[in-house]
């Protein structure tokens, strides 16, 4: 990645934290994790997270940022810069170990999706 778009991702997370507070900052630690977010998976990880500590509007004002954009209905991405300067802030700030407790979250958050009669199920 090239320094211009690491300092562009820089600005857009801090044009983003400024606009709001640093709770924000957190969520979107959080968000940057997995490729692709949805309303949905982004609620359960700030209720597995950080309920208590970032206001629910937060999600909305997430998705609706500039550090997201659509790929498909009700589907979200970062750009990867993005991704990898908050990836990086989040090990740096809290360390492997709660971006390793996300991942195995998200493990069981797709499983229990294969369970039920979601577009990722099984076909019967």
């Amino acid at each position: 990645m090239s320094a211009e778009r690491t300092e562009i991702a820089r600005q857009q997370v801090a044009r983003f934290v400024a606009r709001f507070d640093e709770s924000y900052r957190r969520l979107a630690w959080y968000a940057a994790l997995p490729l692709v977010l949805t309303p949905e998976l982004l609620n359960y990880l700030r209720n597995h997270f950080l309920r208590g500590q970032t206001p629910w509007e937060a999600e909305v004002d997430l998705l609706l940022s500039e550090l997201c954009r659509p790929v498909g209905y009700e589907q979200f991405a970062m750009a990867p810069e993005v991704r990898a300067w908050l990836i990086g802030e989040m090990r740096e700030q809290l360390g492997e170990a709660p971006m390793r407790e996300v991942a195995r979250l998200l493990i069981r958050y797709v499983q229990q999706l294969s369970r039920t009669s979601s577009p990722f199920g099984r076909e019967a």
